[in-house]
């Protein structure tokens, strides 16, 4: 599988230099039509960062809890086959292993958005309001 993959990434490759690009990852960052991307994101990295530390430590935590450090050891990653999907997506195989305070229930705000007429573009420029520079505009 490996040699098949690594001949995939040669072909694509090859296939968007075709079309003016270095490789295949300059290709998909074109799609974002920003000169500054790949700093954007190292940015935005950075400063979610410490979120996710925090968060990969009380997960883990969470996980010895239920199995044992005996079988999930106390460091090193979170197999992503505990979380939902190969990729690693979705975490409702853990949710209620995880849920921060699971007596609360969770919170559930579609009635009163629909109450406040909130609809998909009211959602959208709400997200506007915030720092000027997340907001989604600067992007486009």
């Amino acid at each position: 599988m490996k040699s098949l993959y690594s001949q995939f990434v040669t072909l694509s490759n090859e296939a968007v230099q075709t079309l003016g690009y270095d490789d295949t990852g300059a290709y998909w960052r074109s799609w974002y039509e920003s000169e500054t991307f790949e700093a954007d994101v190292a940015e935005l990295f950075e400063e979610l960062k410490p979120f996710y530390v925090q968060l990969h430590a009380f997960v883990r935590r969470k996980l010895i809890e239920q199995y044992g450090e005996k079988v999930f050891p106390s460091s090193g990653q979170i197999p992503a086959h505990l979380l939902g999907n190969m990729w690693a997506q979705q975490w409702n195989n853990i949710q209620d292993l995880v849920m921060p305070h699971p007596e609360a229930g969770i919170l559930d705000v579609t009635a009163q958005m629909v109450e406040q007429g909130y609809d998909a573009t009211k959602i959208f420029e709400v997200s506007e309001f915030g720092d000027k520079s997340r907001r989604i505009s600067s992007y486009m």
